[in-house]
């Protein structure tokens, strides 16, 4: 591989052989400095003083000045190196050269997961740590899959990851791997990913969708539409590709009809393909005829399909049917979807409520009152916040119609710089009181590397942007800590309507666990609720709060208190929200694209009979809503 690097971007990489750094060590290390184009320090001769923590298995060594070896601890052994010779042929004979060529190795069989070898291999795996370094890419990718099937998606990554540093001429598993990337939101790793295949196997007209969906995760429609306009003449019989464009399409807000005939002509193709049906079914305008129904049904009664195509093709079947007002049959197909992805998830509501008790007790009036002045000043962001299906959408496309305002997306940056923040410090420090321990330089860096790490995201470079992840409710507190002119707007609907929303939308394997369960929902929201009060009693008016229902009730005068708690002038766009031509990528992208329309009856009493498990654990927060109890 470096051979290729020296050959295809030559110059680019400078080699240091150990044997001439350990002979000549002033002249090898006078030519790193150079070639980094550093100026030549004498302390780099006296590496061996710096103090700094080095961890790896060498510290010891490089504490300690360059000793040369007469004879080199190998050629000891060298008896019974016979098996690693052989395996390195002329590589070992050419040293420090490399032979003229190299064979590329043989692609990796492409049935790796119905291959009885790969799947006891993997199976094998699955008993050993991830860290055991399997040298069979075959069998890596097998369990990657497997894990991913398990929804247990950090593992499928780690997994994954192996198998193409083992074989990097593996596709299937660069693509899976790719798959991966972006179930975690890393749609920049990706996209790399994407593109290492692409050059590869350039004009691929599936890959090229693929990439085309991550495009849109990171805002950039145009050259999304490019590629998939690239693509099709060669893709009209690949159904992933009619997936991928309906997505990409929903994303960018083209006209119904267009989506919809995308995901038809994916299930043209593959009648079975659930994620095609639910792509119609979640444009919540599109209404099922009744041969599709039909279709659908038959669909399900076939006994070899897999989990994740039966639930999608359920979740869309329930939606045909509470169309159709068949209420009763529609929430049993909603009850077998959420049963088929509940063994995938690994929600513990007791966790949840663990950590909600142990932010009220860190997060006090005393606690912020002693830090006022620190974190990053800059005023960017908004933050909405809230439970999932609240109507943060809309709060967001409102926002976005605004001219200093640029809507992006749920960014994850927030919650991954608080995952850095706990590994770096539990169990070292106990969770979350290492909080305590941030000085005013730590938090205002924190704040900063938030705005860089969200500036890929902010394309039209307004003033302001919004950050809609809504389970950042949890980390109000970080965000006084290190963004403490940022704006808060906490979106919040009626328990039963947002819970039943959940209960019933096709969220994306790996997302939103707890939605498989009503007891788990209605825990969930008690805790968003009782973590909400609490903010309110520690920081007065730090978050404006937007009911679903009273902006429904009067649009104009909520959208002129959100854009007033925002300190944004009154823009008369911002009532028009629904004529914004932006990238929306959530479940709701379809409906924040039409004009507010009040229903006689919300869906969720229309299930309400059996919706009892929700309510026993919402408790009062449902009997007192939209106020809330006292909550311990």
């Amino acid at each position: 591989m470096m051979a290729h690097y020296d050959e295809v971007i030559p110059g680019h990489v400078h080699r240091v052989f150990h044997e001439n750094l350990v002979s000549e060590p002033e002249t090898e290390i006078r030519r790193l400095l150079e070639f980094c184009g550093l100026p030549f320090e004498e302390q780099c001769l006296r590496f061996y003083e710096t103090d700094r923590s080095v961890r790896t298995a060498s510290s010891q060594q490089v504490r300690q000045p360059i000793q040369k070896k007469k004879v080199e601890i190998w050629q000891h052994y060298e008896a019974w190196l016979q098996p690693m010779k052989d395996a390195l042929g002329d590589v070992l004979t050419s040293y420090p050269n490399v032979p003229a060529a190299f064979t590329e190795p043989e692609p990796a069989t492409h049935a790796v997961v119905s291959s009885p070898d790969g799947m006891a291999k993997a199976a094998q795996m699955l008993r050993q740590p991830l860290d055991s370094d399997p040298a069979d890419a075959a069998a890596a990718h097998t369990l990657g899959v497997r894990l991913l099937q398990q929804g247990n998606i950090s593992k499928a990554e780690a997994a994954l990851r192996r198998a193409v540093e083992i074989d990097p001429s593996c596709l299937e598993a660069r693509y899976t791997y790719s798959t991966v990337l972006a179930q975690q939101q890393n749609w920049k790793s990706a996209i790399e990913q994407l593109q290492i295949i692409l050059k590869r196997q350039p004009g691929n007209p599936r890959v090229l969708s693929v990439l085309a969906a991550n495009m849109v995760m990171l805002g950039e429609g145009e050259g999304a539409l490019r590629l998939l306009e690239k693509a099709q003449p060669l893709a009209s019989s690949d159904p992933v590709f009619w997936l991928n464009y309906g997505h990409v399409a929903k994303a960018l807000g083209k006209g119904n009809d267009a989506i919809a005939q995308a995901y038809r002509n994916c299930i043209e193709l593959d009648p079975a393909n659930g994620e095609a049906w639910w792509g119609l079914s979640d444009l919540k305008t599109y209404r099922f005829s009744p041969a599709e129904i039909l279709t659908l049904r038959e669909q399900l009664a076939h006994a070899d399909l897999g989990d994740d195509q039966r639930c999608h093709l359920e979740f869309a079947l329930g939606s045909a049917l509470e169309n159709e007002g068949a209420y009763e049959e529609s929430f049993e197909h909603y009850r077998r979807a959420n049963e088929l992805r509940r063994p995938y998830g690994h929600y513990n509501p007791d966790i949840t409520h663990r950590d909600v008790i142990a932010f009220k007790s860190l997060y006090t009036p005393e606690f912020f009152s002693a830090r006022k002045g620190m974190g990053c000043q800059s005023p960017d962001p908004i933050f909405i916040v809230g439970m999932p299906r609240s109507g943060s959408t809309l709060t967001e496309q409102i926002l976005a119609s605004h001219s200093l305002v640029e809507g992006t997306m749920e960014l994850p940056d927030l919650g991954n710089i608080f995952s850095e923040l706990v590994q770096r410090n539990v169990p070292r420090r106990a969770f979350p009181e290492f909080l305590a321990a941030l000085d005013g330089e730590t938090l205002r860096g924190l704040g900063a590397e938030y705005l860089t790490r969200t500036r890929a995201q902010r394309k039209l470079r307004r003033p302001f942007f919004t950050d809609k992840t809504g389970n950042n409710f949890f980390h109000v507190g970080l965000i006084q800590l290190i963004l403490p002119n940022a704006k808060i707007v906490d979106v919040r609907r009626h328990p039963l309507a947002c819970g039943f929303s959940c209960y019933k939308q096709d969220f994306a394997l790996g997302a939103m666990h707890l939605a498989c369960d009503q007891t788990h929902i209605g825990r969930y929201y008690r805790d968003y609720a009782a973590l909400m009060a609490h903010y309110d009693k520690v920081l007065p008016g730090r978050v404006h709060r937007m009911i679903h229902e009273e902006f429904l009730a009067d649009p104009q005068g909520e959208i002129r208190r959100l854009l007033e708690f925002c300190g944004l002038p009154f823009e008369e766009q911002c009532l028009h929200f629904h004529e914004t031509d932006r990238i929306v990528r959530t479940a709701s992208s379809q409906q924040v694209r039409q004009p507010i329309q009040i229903k006689k009856v919300e869906v969720w009493q229309h299930y309400e009979a059996w919706l009892q498990p929700m309510k026993d654990a919402l408790g009062d927060v449902l009997t007192s809503y939209p106020h809330v109890p006292k909550l311990d």
